[in-house]
This record gives structure tokens, sequence and C-alpha cells, in this order.
């Protein structure tokens, strides 16, 4: 008859009783097989990403470095060493694959038992077809809803070892600020160039012990300075306490009055020009590379800097200012990205100019050529050099001899010689080589 009820409405509430009860220790179930995986889970994924680490850095290492790879012949060593970090990998990766069935396994086992409790509890109750039809289609969707449920809050959980890895770099002790607005020099600072460094102290870490051990010495306006020792002395630690690097632990660096600490980064490295040992260059153009911010006011300058470096027919046969430079210069040796370095040195014009053994990869030709560059080109800038010719810096205003981090001498190189001792040692060593 129309409107009258259903035969079966207390055995359909029944089961309904019967599924919500049978939920609180699914889901704990749920729950339960969820902690355990994800316990183990964390800890591989972690051990996952430090394991592929190497795999990239030996990529690429062998990339950059292919050419000399191949002229000595150790293809098989950098293949066994790839082989070696995969291999690595793979034991971190394949537990990841079996912790991963093992989830498969128990989330398909929780909810093939939801399944067939439905079927159980409607065949004892013995409701109607159309109602146990219902029942097990709705515990064959909840079992695939809590599967996908406990997947995605495990795999986002375990993923999260990114941003693990990301909050600890972002927790790493920051630079000092590149602008303190209160303590900003003047636009023409450094005008005299001016050096003054009074029992400077550097360590590298707060555990480790101090690399540069009370260093002072002064270096008045337009002189040059040369930086002399044995490996591991402190020479280029010292030029990096200079452009804040390295931040000091102890003493200060003061050029023309103003404490370089008490500054901001940029106002400090925007006023120095630095050629390093190991020259950074950008993928882009030769002028990008040269001129970064555009502040040369003619073609015709950028090209006196090249010349005046000794690159003029490499650029022209390059293609000119316009032509490619890729990414570190790879299309460049060794010597010509020095070379570039030098001349987007000569281009600033700086009142101090740091070089960091800045022509190492330069033949003793080109070598000469370029230190008669910088006599004439930065007569009135203070010039510090790490040498690693003394003859390069035999005809410097005044050497420091650097000793286990501390100054061993300072003077004139007529004094020097004169008096004996460490440097009179290097030189007499240098001359020897030479000879030899």
């Amino acid at each position: 008859m129309i409107g009258s009820h259903s035969p079966h409405p207390p055995r359909a509430s029944l089961v309904r009783q019967a599924i919500a009860v049978a939920f609180l220790p699914i889901t704990f179930a749920y729950a339960k097989i969820q902690r355990m995986y994800v316990s183990t889970s964390r800890e591989l994924k972690r051990l996952d990403s430090l394991a592929m680490s190497p795999i990239f850095s030996i990529f690429s290492e062998t990339l950059l470095g292919l050419t000399t790879v191949r002229a000595f012949r150790v293809e098989g060593s950098f293949r066994a060493k790839a082989e070696h970090f995969l291999e690595e990998s793979n034991r971190c990766y394949w537990p990841i694959q079996c912790v991963n069935r093992w989830l498969s396994v128990r989330l398909e086992l929780t909810g093939t038992f939801i399944v067939l409790s439905s079927a159980v509890v409607c065949s004892v109750l013995d409701v109607s077809a159309g109602l146990a039809g219902l029942a097990v289609s709705s515990a064959l969707n909840l079992s695939g809803l809590m599967s996908w449920m406990v997947r995605q809050t495990t795999e986002l959980e375990v993923n999260m070892n990114s941003v693990e890895r990301l909050v600890e770099y972002d927790d790493t002790p920051r630079e000092a600020p590149a602008v303190v607005p209160e303590r900003r020099p003047l636009p023409a600072w450094p005008t005299r160039g001016e050096i003054v460094i009074e029992d400077l102290q550097v360590r590298y870490r707060p555990e480790l012990d101090l690399v540069l051990r009370g260093v002072s010495f002064k270096c008045g306006p337009g002189e040059k300075v040369g930086i002399v020792g044995r490996t591991g002395c402190g020479k280029s630690t010292l030029l990096s306490a200079i452009l804040r690097i390295i931040e000091p632990c102890g003493g200060k660096v003061v050029i023309d009055g103003i404490d370089v600490s008490t500054i901001g980064l940029c106002d400090l490295r925007s006023r120095i020009s630095l050629v390093a040992q190991d020259c950074v260059l950008f993928a882009g153009s030769v002028r990008s590379n040269l001129d970064p911010f555009s502040m040369a006011s003619n073609d015709d300058v950028i090209w006196d800097a090249i010349s005046a470096a000794g690159l003029r027919e490499t650029v022209q046969a390059m293609g000119g200012l316009d032509a490619s430079v890729a990414e570190a210069g790879g299309n460049l040796s060794q010597g010509q990205r020095q070379l570039v370095s030098l001349a987007r040195a000569l281009l600033r014009n700086s009142r101090i100019l740091i070089l960091d053994e800045a022509t190492s990869s330069i033949d003793t030709a080109t070598d000469a050529l370029i230190q008669k560059t910088i006599r004439k080109s930065f007569e009135a800038s203070t010039t510090l050099t790490i040498a690693h010719r003394i003859h390069t810096i035999i005809d410097s205003d005044n050497i420091i001899v650097l000793d286990a981090g501390k100054v061993a001498q300072f003077g004139s190189p007529s004094d020097l010689m004169a008096t004996g001792g460490a440097f009179a040692k290097l030189l007499s060593s240098a001359r020897k080589q030479r000879s030899g």
C-alpha cells in the first residue's frame, strides 16, 4: 500500500548500529598501522635524502670537469665512484619500497575485513538483498576512503622531511645585513684607501682553534703590500676577514677611519675590488660579466679594461662584448677566467684592490704583462697581494710574512732581505726552484 513502511525497519537500524560499533576498532586499527608505518618510513626517507646528495654532487662535478677527467683518463674511477653512491642510495631506497608494500598489504587486509564484517552482519540479521548490497558497497567505499586517508596523511608526514631540511638551512647563522642605514659611509668612501688592522683574531667555527692569532699592521694610502707565507699560515683567511666573508671573533679592521664591522656588507664589498684565484663568472654575455650593474659610461671604457687585461684578441674571437659566457665560465680556460676577473677590477677602479693569487693560472710572460698593468692602472690604489710567485711582490712597498696565523715579519723587501728570517728563506727557496 502507498504510504506503508518498509518491512524491515528494525533490522536496518540494527545494521547501522552494528556498523557504527565496528567502526571504532577499525579506526583504531588504521591509526595503529599508520603510526607503525610512519615511524619507520620517516627515518628511511631521511637516510634516502642523505644518500641522494652525493649522487648529484659527483654528477655535477663530473660534468664540470669532463675535459680534465678525459685528459687524465680517470673515467673508470669516476664511474666506480658514481656506482658506489648509487648502491648506497639503493640501500635506503629499497627498504622504502618494502615498507610501502607492507602498508599496502595491511590496508587491503583491513579493507577486506570491513567488507567481510558487513556481509556477515547482513547475513546474521537476515536483511533484504537491497539493504545488504547497499551495506557491502558502502563498506567497499569506506575501505577505499580509509586507505586513501592513511596514504595521504603518511605521505604528508614523510615528505615533511624535505621541509625539515629547509628549516635546518633556515636556522644556520646568516650574514650581517647588506645595508645598515644609520652607518652608511659616504658614496666616495674610501677616498684614501688606508687599512689598519688591530689584533685581528679569526676562527672558522666557535669550537675550532684560532686561524689568525692577533694580526696587526697598517697599510698607508696607495701602498702596495705583498702577503706571503707557507700553506695554511692564514693568507686567504686574512683577506676573507677584511671582506667579512668570515666574521672576526676579535680585533677590528679599519678602512679610512671606519670599522668595517659596523657597516653593511654591500657598502663594504662594493667598494673593494677582488681578483681571486677561483674566479666567479656567470652564464650570460662578456658585457654582463664585466659590468653586471651597467655602470660603464660606454663600450670604449669596457674595451680599454679588456685590452689592459690582455683579453682583447680573445673577446674579439668570441664575438665581442655580447658573446656568450657559459655557466661558471665553462667555455674559458682558468687563466682566461682570471683575466676576465682582472678586467672587471680594472673597470671598477676601486681605491682598494685585493689580489688572491690572481695570476696563478697564467704563464710567466702574461703574468709580467699583468703585473705591469696593475702597477700602472692601480697606481693610486692600495693593493694587497697574496703571492705564489715571490718576484711578483718583490717591488712592493711593504711585505707581510705570516706564520701560524701571526705576523712573523713586516717591512720593505730590502729591509727583510737584509735582516734575514722567514722572508729570506722563502726568497732563497723560490730562487732555487727557478734555477732548478
